[in-house]
């Protein structure tokens, strides 16, 4: 099958899979895509690469999800989309393409890794030109899982004058114990092997982008101040783990691109956990540990200091925190507030993602913020 020739407007990509019944997996493709991007340079179907030591390469083909035409994503308040470069204009614009299909891999190989290559990534600060992409996931089949999601922000579009602060929100249907780790961003090669991409001088898969910071457990990015106009790709791998054994599970990856511009449009920040009724000790500003059995009262407020904005929350805590309250007030500062009762066998680690957004024209201003209530079972020494 074909891989994906166009120009070179690729901003991003991940991959994850379903398992559905021994040997076969459904798996999903996403794609992001700079406009103007005419749908007749795509096609109704793209391909993946399965493979396995001493085994031969297998290959399946992946079907358009409706809309065919694509979603756009753009980071636009609502009354400037008809001015992105989606409808003929001159704002940033982006779209999103996903692909699905069922596919059946041989259950007595231990292990397959599914790849998907596109050969036009979009220009860089960090990766010199002329290189493509690869995204991959690699597959245990003697587990029952199925993979990491990703749902954070696609590329997003910084103010320059902030320092980045970003969440890799996701979810995991297994509830497995999760990592997060910088990698290579990756192309395949002229021999058709997927290598490492060329850096530029004083970049790297560790450092993408200055001095990036990536916390292992939370998926948190952070970084210093960015310079304007410059756009940076960032590759991450995150692998599931079972809480039990320990034992490697799986993995996904994505390579997404970050931009900086001028915007003019302060950020939304986070104030940190505020601790409400006095159970509970704050061990960060984003970290709140407790005992089983406790019944946690918290709010985490954020705050814009253009007083004229008005921040909107959005959330995963429900996936987190299963029974969890909670009551989100938007506004300028906007809260969320959070009531739950720490239950017996809570992971020690529960990590939720708050999504905060403004309401300033053309371009939004968004922050994403991670936050942890890990529980101390007392049943342990």
């Amino acid at each position: 099958l074909g891989d994906v020739y166009k120009r070179q407007s690729l901003v991003g990509a991940d991959i994850s899979y379903q398992k559905t019944s021994t040997g076969q997996y459904q798996v999903t493709l996403n794609n992001y895509y700079y406009c103007p991007t005419p749908w007749n340079q795509f096609g109704n179907s793209v391909g993946i690469r399965c493979t396995a030591p001493n085994q031969p390469d297998q290959y399946f083909s992946l079907s358009s999800m409706a809309p065919t035409s694509g979603t756009e994503i753009s980071q636009v308040c609502s009354s400037s989309l008809s001015n992105t470069q989606c409808s003929g204009g001159t704002l940033v614009g982006i779209k999103k393409y996903t692909y699905q299909g069922l596919i059946t891999l041989s259950d007595s190989v231990p292990e397959w890794t599914l790849s998907y290559v596109d050969h036009q990534r979009a220009i860089s600060s960090n990766i010199l030109t002329d290189q493509g992409m690869v995204v991959q996931a690699v597959i245990k089949t003697n587990e029952n899982n199925s993979s990491f999601i990703f749902t954070n922000r696609p590329a997003p579009i910084l103010e320059a004058s902030q320092s980045l602060d970003y969440s890799y929100a996701g979810t995991d249907p297994d509830e497995d114990s999760i990592t997060y780790t910088f990698i290579n961003s990756m192309y395949m090669d002229t021999n058709a092997n997927y290598s490492p991409v060329i850096y530029a001088s004083g970049y790297s898969g560790s450092n993408p982008m200055f001095t990036s910071i990536l916390d292992s457990l939370s998926g948190q990015l952070s970084t210093a101040f960015l310079p304007a106009n410059t756009v940076y790709f960032v590759a991450v791998k995150v692998s599931e783990y079972d809480r039990i054994t320990k034992e490697l599970k799986g993995s996904v990856t994505q390579d997404m691109l970050f931009s900086s511009q001028s915007l003019l449009n302060i950020l939304p920040e986070a104030q940190g956990i505020q601790i409400n009724n006095g159970v509970g000790t704050l061990i960060d500003s984003t970290t709140l540990q407790a005992s089983v059995g406790d019944t946690l009262n918290f709010s985490i407020p954020v705050l814009e200091n253009d007083t004229t904005s008005t921040i909107q929350l959005q959330h995963n805590i429900a996936d987190a925190l299963p029974g969890a309250n909670v009551t989100v007030v938007n506004g300028n500062p906007a809260t969320v507030n959070i009531s739950w009762q720490v239950p017996f066998g809570a992971s020690t680690s529960n990590y939720f993602t708050v999504k905060a957004t403004d309401d300033q024209c053309p371009m939004l201003g968004i922050c994403l913020l991670y936050t942890s209530p890990s529980p101390r079972d007392r049943t342990r020494s």
